[in-house]
This record gives structure tokens, C-alpha cells and sequence, in this order.
């Protein structure tokens, strides 16, 4: 299991519920930035154009926010005036509407977001048992593109059986690059994951991420922290029809 990297600023991870109409407001209105600043400044890192997603309503971006099967994570610029903190673990699902962390969400700027979806049973319900395990990722991607479910799964589906995550939507600023932030949105992924993995008593818990496979940059970053190539030969859709080669890496977590 991959542990959390200490660097100066925490990963938060954004909550579903809010105290205020206004929260929310402020918080989605963050989140589409950063995501549409995203899209702009790496547009070859993302499916979605910055063009489409800039045209998405603020009810499509509220959905994505509050998603009831995926888990996203920020990583703030700190001002002078904000305390140190760091997370561990069993820390990374605490904050809820009231946790005093929402205020770093709301006072300081974001420099960067990660998103893990999951889990997702593995094979499917119904699909053969003997269904190949070395390519987890097979469970979200239909006819080379992301087909994510917007219902969480059966738990009966999960307990005692192989689950699968996938870690998307990476990105830093580039005037925060350099500072261990994607390495510590990512460590807060894992950590997620393998914190609910063990909760529901799965019997393997797998993490997928991907890169274009030209991506030299962001394949090494995956390899350091512990992910496996499985696959650099995947050809994925983007949402204008273009395709790409894609790298997959794999993380099998260890639950016992």
C-alpha cells in the first residue's frame, strides 16, 4: 500500500453536502474553474475539450460535483495565515458539511484536483469468472470510452469480492507544479480506496490510471508511486472522435 506523502499543503477531499446554498455556490463555481482550466492548459490530458465542458450547465457541473460514485480531491495554495495540517489515512473521508476544512476550500486558492471512481464489482455480476483480471479497467470503458455509472453498485456485489477504482481528472496548475501536488492527490486517492476496500470487506481492490501514451511525464509519475503498466497500446475515443494511445497502470492494493 502506497502511504501518504507529507508536503506542505493537504489534500481535501470535497464534500457532497453543504451548510449554505451559498457553500455550494462558491464551491461549484471553484470546481468548474479549476476543471475548465484544466481542459485548457492540458488539453491533450483530457477527453472532454475545454469548448464542450465550457458549455456544460451549472445543474451538469452541480451532478459532477456531487457525485454519488466518485470521490474528488483538492489541494490548496495556502495563505500565511493558515494552519499546517496533515492527513492520514483513516483522516481522508472525515470532512462533512460542518468540518472546519470546508474553510480552507472556501478561503484559499486551488491549485489542484484528482477524482477516483469506484468501486465497481470485477468482473461484472453475470460476466464469466474466468473474465481476465489483468485489465480491470475493461469494467468502465465501452466501445473506447468512459462509461461511468451515475448509481452506486449492490454492496452485496462488492463484499468479498474484486473491486476496481479509476483515478481521472489530474491536475495542477502550472505556477503549483513542482511541489509533490499530484503526487499527494494521488496518495489520497489510494488511500481512499483502500480505506473503503477494507470497510467492505473486499477480496481484491485494484486502482486504474491512465496516460496518453506519449505522456512521458505523467507514466513516470504513476511508476513512482507504485502502479504497474498493464497495457500501452489501448486506443481510447475522445469526445470529438479523435483517438489516442493510451497507457494503463494498475495498483492491486494489499487489504490483509
Amino acid at each position: 500500500m502506497t502511504t501518504s506523502h507529507r508536503v506542505s499543503t493537504g489534500a481535501i477531499i470535497l464534500p457532497k453536502t453543504f451548510p449554505s446554498a451559498t457553500n455550494l455556490q462558491n464551491i461549484l463555481y471553484r470546481y468548474k474553474d479549476i476543471r475548465l482550466n484544466g481542459f485548457k492548459t492540458n488539453p491533450e490530458a483530457f477527453a472532454s475539450s475545454y469548448e464542450e465542458a465550457s458549455k456544460k450547465s451549472d445543474e451538469a457541473w452541480r451532478s459532477q460535483l456531487q457525485s454519488r460514485v466518485s470521490k474528488t480531491f483538492v489541494s490548496v495554495i495556502e495563505s500565511e495565515k493558515t494552519p499546517d495540517y496533515n492527513h492520514g489515512i483513516g483522516n481522508f473521508e472525515n470532512l462533512d458539511c460542518t468540518h472546519p476544512l470546508l474553510e480552507q476550500l472556501l478561503q484559499n486558492d486551488w491549485a489542484g484536483i484528482v477524482s477516483i471512481t469506484g468501486p465497481i464489482p470485477f468482473p461484472k455480476p453475470n460476466e464469466a469468472a474466468e473474465k481476465q483480471l489483468s485489465k480491470p479497467w475493461e469494467v468502465f470503458i465501452r466501445d473506447g470510452k468512459y462509461h461511468l455509472s451515475s448509481m452506486p453498485p449492490d454492496p452485496h456485489d462488492l463484499q468479498g469480492n474484486c473491486i476496481v477504482y479509476v483515478i481521472g481528472g489530474l491536475f495542477v496548475s502550472p505556477q503549483a507544479r513542482g511541489q509533490g501536488r499530484a503526487r499527494q492527490l494521488i496518495n489520497a486517492a489510494i488511500a481512499s480506496a483502500y480505506q473503503e476496500a477494507r470497510a467492505i470487506a473486499s477480496s481484491k481492490a485494484s486502482i486504474v490510471v491512465q496516460a496518453e501514451a506519449g505522456n512521458t511525464r505523467a507514466c513516470r509519475l504513476y511508476e513512482s508511486l507504485g502502479f504497474e503498466l498493464r497495457d500501452s497500446e489501448l486506443l481510447m475515443k475522445k469526445q470529438n472522435g479523435d483517438t489516442s494511445l493510451t497507457a494503463s497502470f494498475v495498483m492491486d492494493l494489499e487489504l490483509s
